[in-house]
């Protein structure tokens, strides 16, 4: 598993993560020596789950920070403050090129793909930028299918459907749209009581979205759209994951807290720690969780590629 940041100072930073392996005493290698080696490796696996990072590169991006970045598979992307998108192969470690299209910083991207199959590949991309559009974009010969006009500020989210037949998106300018993928158009557009700045859809079967306004997660049913719970943080919301069906989203505050949003068996809220640091991005895989502070102000983005 590779563990990739994007930085403010134009570089991505890519890590190898491995789980740190227990060393073992002078009467367990004994012990060993008498058991089938096929069971060995699982036996010095440290069980506490604590990981190594090791850094495999680093590489000058953009020519101007890193706005947001996504992967799917060995597919990586970046999009920068330069306008433009950066396509990378993490596998090979090898620049793949370069997308133009906006006229303003690339402020987030999400691919859709078969994400369930042993080698997920993504179908397409979407962009949002600061001028306002959302792009589609097909990952076979990387070639742009369709700008979609919606919002007269910039784009500052986007979600897209596990169906991979709608999106939805926030900007600046307190909307929040919603696009027909298959005709390329917006097919619908509400505003917003204050602006929108995250916005996700639960996994699998997309029957939730989440989204947050200032200090506000509201939970909204994505049939109808109604509001089903909303919850409160004393400061701004400053980052959220969703990625169990049950766990609609983890948020960490600016008031430097770590909560947990469940859905079942009924909306609760479960407080879980309090960090020393303000957090620019939360990140979660299995029983492993990683955060991003304001206390280098050096690696604001990270993904997991496979």
């Amino acid at each position: 598993m590779k563990l990739v940041a994007g930085s403010y100072e134009r570089f991505l930073w890519g890590w190898r993560v491995k789980k740190k392996k227990k060393k073992k005493s002078q009467n367990q290698i004994q012990e060993d020596e008498d058991e089938p080696t096929e069971n060995k490796d699982e036996e010095e696996e440290d069980k506490t789950g604590k990981t190594d990072l090791h850094q495999i590169f680093s590489y000058p991006a953009h020519l101007g920070p890193i706005k947001c970045i996504a992967s799917m598979g060995p597919v990586l992307a970046t999009g920068g403050a330069d306008d433009t998108i950066k396509v990378f192969d993490s596998n090979a470690q090898k620049d793949m090129g370069t997308l133009i299209q906006h006229t303003g910083a690339v402020s987030s991207l999400a691919f859709y793909g078969h994400g369930d199959l042993p080698s997920p590949y993504p179908s397409n991309l979407l962009s949002g930028s600061d001028d306002g559009t959302v792009c589609i974009w097909n990952t076979e010969a990387w070639i742009l299918y369709k700008t979609m006009k919606g919002h007269k500020k910039g784009v500052s989210d986007l979600t897209i459907h596990p169906s991979g037949r709608i999106c939805l998106s926030v900007g600046r300018d307190s909307q929040l749209n919603m696009y027909d993928l298959l005709k390329g158009r917006r097919s619908f557009t509400t505003k917003l009581q204050n602006e929108g700045s995250l916005i996700r859809f639960s996994p699998e079967e997309g029957l939730f979205y989440s989204l947050c306004e200032e200090n506000n997660v509201v939970v909204h049913g994505a049939e109808d759209g109604r509001a089903l719970h909303t919850f409160v943080h004393e400061k701004r919301v400053l980052c959220m994951a969703q990625e169990e069906v049950n766990i609609i989203s983890l948020t960490l505050i600016k008031r430097c807290s770590f909560f947990i949003f469940s859905l079942i068996p009924s909306l609760s809220l479960c407080y879980i720690a309090s960090v020393d640091c303000f957090p620019r991005c939360f990140l979660k895989t299995g029983h492993l969780f990683i955060d991003v502070s304001f206390i280098s102000l050096v690696l604001p983005l990270v993904t997991w590629v496979q």
